[in-house]
């Protein structure tokens, strides 16, 4: 379409953080509705366990630098926002 990679970059910035935002509110929602919070409150504990062992392998072990800084066009980024807001979620029920 005759754009340039960075606008395209902040295009899918915007649209991935929306679609995500999307995700993590679905997953609220259908755990909102659940009969019996309980055994998820277990696999939550573990999954924030496991969160943490990779957070602390990756710091000992992977000496990972901190993330460049970038310039984003808003107008992209705007445009990108939109499209995640537009984008079909896979039906989860």
């Amino acid at each position: 379409d005759g754009r340039d990679k960075p606008w395209h970059e902040a295009f899918r910035i915007g649209a991935v953080q929306t679609i995500i935002a999307r995700m993590k509110q679905a997953r609220h929602t259908q755990l909102q509705t659940l009969d019996q919070p309980a055994a998820l409150v277990r696999v939550q504990d573990g999954l924030a366990k496991r969160q943490d062992q990779v957070a602390r392998y990756a710091k000992k072990n992977l000496n990972l630098k901190a993330g460049r800084n970038i310039n984003v066009d808003p107008n992209a980024y705007a445009r990108g926002k939109a499209a995640g807001a537009d984008f079909a979620l896979p039906d989860r029920g």
